[in-house]
């Protein structure tokens, strides 16, 4: 399953997304989004508003979860790739948690780690709705009408999931055998970064 193992650009990257052309990373440790090359080297890095934990592309824009250095409170905020800026705007996460996120093409969904959730979202922040999963959520994407998740199972191991159309829970496609976050898809595979260690991954169902 797992294709190949890379450098990470920087210890501290937690976040992935993918622009439909090449990776763009977050630096947990920096506050920091990085946006890089084809072979995963750093090509430009921008200051974020606090700390980065998972991001997605959202049409034209990079949204990413930050949280507060002081209290740790999470909430949404979009860059402008074309003016390499932060909007002013934000949204708060709800319960001010949350940790990764994804785009199913006319909303924004927010994973929520320990309250082992996902929420679609309207454009204001609000929850339009709620899928309940069996196991904590560290990364998740849509292909299509699936939903191909990063989870864990127990403490400590990662496994990619699907949830399909109409399933009543998600079913485990296969083990990743290490503590991973994000879930970036490229159309082909998808990439995974090590929580504590050095690697990013790239994964084939």
């Amino acid at each position: 399953m797992i294709l190949s193992h890379h450098q990470k650009p920087a210890s501290g990257v937690i976040g992935l997304a993918f622009d439909g052309t090449r990776l763009w990373a977050g630096d947990w440790d920096a506050s920091a989004i990085l946006e890089l090359d084809l072979d995963l080297a750093i090509r430009a890095s921008h200051p974020a508003p606090g700390r980065i934990y998972g991001m997605a592309f959202a049409e034209d824009r990079l949204c990413a979860v930050i949280g507060r250095a002081d209290t740790d409170d999470r909430s949404i905020h979009r860059f402008d790739p074309a003016l390499s800026a932060w909007e002013k705007q934000s949204l708060k996460c709800p319960d001010a948690t949350g940790s990764h996120l994804a785009w199913d093409g006319g909303h924004l969904w927010l994973g929520q780690r320990y309250l082992k959730r996902v929420l679609q979202l309207h454009a204001d922040g609000s929850v339009k709705h709620v899928v309940d999963l069996p196991w904590e959520v560290t990364g998740f994407t849509w292909r299509g009408a699936t939903l191909w998740l990063n989870v864990r199972p127990q403490k400590g191991i990662s496994s990619l999931a699907t949830l399909a159309p109409g399933a009543g829970a998600p079913d485990i496609v296969g083990a990743l055998g290490a503590s991973l976050a994000s879930l970036a898809d490229d159309g082909a595979s998808f990439w995974t970064a090590e929580l504590r260690g050095d690697s990013i991954l790239k994964i084939t169902p």
